[in-house]
């Protein structure tokens, strides 16, 4: 055999153990990876998410669950999440009753929705999931009026549709209180409250007590959202409705924006007196970029 026919099975087999390396380190990596990365991949991220956002974030602005400082300085555009609506041949109801945020949603990049839905079983080992989604949205629009927008997402066995509102140049709105300062709640009445702004005549829900008892600590109503985002020179509409059967008693008042401070209004229920009480706020167009170990929580 001459020199070039050896350099060439030389060649051969090192390329053959080089093949047979590279095989078995990828059946190593196939075998190491999560399976749901290759079966579905939006869920694997999903669950992934908060590691993630860790990973990228966690020096500048602390752990993913830590509460951050926040300095308020301006009006700025938000987005508010109005409605989720699950489509899934199990649901009666298909609408969630939303419980946040507890702060405004400010537009100033990517908004990550993050869901993670199950059906309870027997016990919780036997809960089955039915959507895990953390998908990005950004609004490419730049809308001289607050617009509505709607965004559907399809997980596991559900559809999800989110009910969006882009609110412009707006401040923070936060219903503090809601007392009972006259009389009580009419007995065995559904209650109703929400907000709206004048802008999207599209109701924000504070408290939908359903077929339960009215949630109540001393003379304070517990409402389950707090937060809306109202334009500047806009209007902040607030609203209460008592219905039984074809029965029903509602008020409303009107608040003005404001960029600081707090105020209040009467709502009557039939004898029974509400005091509203709203506080205004700005918001940061940069988050403060501060080490996590200095962060408070």
């Amino acid at each position: 055999m001459d020199a070039k026919a050896e350099e060439r099975k030389r060649r051969l087999e090192e390329y053959e153990q080089w093949r047979k390396r590279k095989e078995k380190e990828l059946e190593e990596e196939m075998a190491a990876r999560d399976p749901e990365e290759l079966t579905d991949f939006l869920a694997f991220r999903a669950r992934s998410f908060e590691q993630r956002w860790n990973k990228l974030n966690a020096s500048f602005f602390g752990s993913f669950h830590d509460k951050s400082p926040i300095s308020t300085s301006n009006c700025f555009k938000t987005l508010t999440v109005y409605l989720l609506f699950i489509l899934w041949c199990c649901m009666q109801d298909p609408y969630l009753m939303l419980i946040g945020p507890v702060r405004a949603v400010v537009l100033c990049g990517p908004v990550v929705f993050e869901v993670s839905l199950n059906a309870r079983g027997p016990s919780k080992s036997e809960d089955k999931e039915i959507s895990l989604l953390a998908v990005s949205f950004r609004s490419h629009s730049f809308p001289f009026a607050s617009i509505q927008i709607n965004e559907c997402y399809t997980s596991r066995l559900t559809k999800l549709e989110f009910g969006l509102g882009h609110i412009v140049d707006s401040v923070e709105a936060t219903v503090i209180s809601v007392q009972v300062i006259h009389g009580s709640w009419p007995d065995g009445f559904h209650c109703h409250f929400a907000a709206c702004t004048a802008s999207i005549n599209k109701e924000v829900v504070l408290l939908d007590s359903g077929d339960e008892k009215l949630p109540v600590a001393g003379n304070e109503i517990q409402l389950s959202r707090r937060v809306v985002s109202v334009e500047a020179n806009g209007t902040l509409r607030i609203f209460v409705k008592a219905s039984q059967g074809h029965n029903g008693l509602q008020d409303e008042k009107v608040f003005t924006p404001q960029e600081m401070g707090t105020h209040f209004e009467i709502l009557n229920v039939g004898d029974c007196k509400l005091k509203v009480t709203v506080a205004w706020s700005l918001f940061s167009l940069h988050p403060k970029l501060i080490p996590s170990h200095w962060l408070s929580v």
